[in-house]
């Protein structure tokens, strides 16, 4: 499966990204709008939180810019002003605030469940390497796909996303038409949606999202929202579910036992550590080429990952096998396991295409050296040093 970064329309070709965001746009917009109908509420009321939903994408994507330089637009950001400005809007104009935002979440499911098709279209908040995925090409790279990642497979977790916001939306709309208590769908879309963002997490490679203590963003502000809605329905302020309160639990202790194995030295390779370590390897590959040659002994660079990890690789012809070979020193902050470099190796052989098994020896907590061995179609008379 080898997604298009456009879609063709006649003669045109339009960026993928942008037909699926317009298309989930408008369907939420008449969603929105038929649900006003539906429940005997003013029309204006869903276009003047269209329109404060334009102004707070808008101004959030320019403050983005100006601060990063970069077009960069954060889901979470987006919903959480987008929500703050239509409360506010519609209590200043006197509305039912709680009701005008159950139906203003389906329309931002909606437009989400329509983006995320954009999103694997483009390639960006892909998922982590996964042997049944789907292949990116150097056309995604040139869109913003980190270049390790080129035809290499990836779980597809912006379909899975979109699936499930789908059902939500659904779930949603059974919850209107069946009479529920104003703030039932804002309720049942920050815990439903909550506990699939957080768990599509783990799966999630896309490596320029912060992570603390073993956590992404996303994952954070998920257990933020889900525990200040549970707070506000305990506070009668919105309807309070027992689901509410056994999702709240589940995260809370997912996330200490996420936090405690972080500082335990386990599941530290997040996608962000992976870039830097994949950067570190780059530098050094470029470095040895501009310096090594096949007659001359090589002089091996090591380049080092904000984590204090030394990296270094190379290749080595000897006779009838290349050995491609890494080695990972750890850090007084970071310190590496076997386990670690297993993964790491892992990782090596799906980025690097590797078709044998890493060999891996080292000390734990030390350095690790990870080699693969490929046999050459022709024998090589003597050993020489490559990269």
């Amino acid at each position: 499966m080898k997604p298009s970064t456009h879609i063709k329309l006649g003669t045109r070709k339009i960026p993928a990204f942008h037909f699926f965001g317009t298309v989930g746009f408008t369907a939420g917009l008449l969603l929105g709008v038929l649900w006003c109908i539906a429940l005997h509420l003013p029309v204006w009321g869903m276009l003047v939180m269209a329109l404060t939903a334009m102004v707070a994408f808008t101004v959030l994507a320019m403050l983005a810019k100006l601060l990063t330089g970069e077009e960069i637009i954060v889901y979470y950001h987006h919903e959480i002003a987008i929500l703050l400005g239509c409360a506010l809007v519609l209590g200043l104009l006197h509305q039912p605030v709680l009701r005008f935002l159950d139906i203003m979440i389906l329309c931002i499911a909606t437009f989400l469940a329509f983006g995320r098709l954009g999103c694997f279209s483009a390639g960006c908040c892909h998922g982590k390497p996964f042997k049944k995925g789907v292949v990116y090409t150097h056309a995604h790279v040139q869109e913003g796909l980190i270049y390790y990642y080129e035809n290499v497979p990836l779980f597809p977790v912006q379909l899975a996303e979109s699936l499930y916001v789908s059902c939500i939306v659904l779930t949603g709309c059974w919850l209107l038409s069946s009479g529920a208590a104003p703030g039932s769908v804002l309720v049942l879309y920050t815990a439903g949606y909550g506990l699939c963002r957080y768990v599509m997490e783990f799966f999630r490679g896309d490596p320029w999202r912060p992570y603390w203590q073993g956590l992404s963003e996303a994952q954070w502000t998920t257990l933020l929202l889900v525990l200040f809605t549970w707070m506000a329905g305990y506070l009668h302020w919105l309807p309070l579910y027992t689901w509410h309160t056994v999702i709240a639990a589940a995260l809370l202790c997912s996330s200490a036992v996420v936090v405690f194995r972080f500082h335990k030295g386990g599941d530290v390779v997040n996608p962000r550590i992976i870039r830097q370590l994949m950067n570190a390897l780059h530098q050094a590959h470029l470095q040895n080429l501009q310096t090594n040659s096949v007659q001359q002994p090589a002089h091996i660079h090591v380049c080092a990952n904000r984590q204090g990890w030394k990296v270094s690789a190379g290749l080595v012809q000897q006779y009838h096998l290349q050995l491609t070979h890494y080695t990972i020193s750890g850090s007084a902050r970071l310190r590496l396991t076997h386990e670690l470099a297993e993964k790491l190796a892992q990782l090596l052989q799906t980025l690097h295409a590797h078709t044998d098994k890493a060999e891996i020896t080292g000390h734990p907590g030390n350095l690790f050296h990870i080699v693969f061995k490929t046999p050459l179609p022709d024998s090589k008379p003597a050993a020489y040093h490559t990269v």
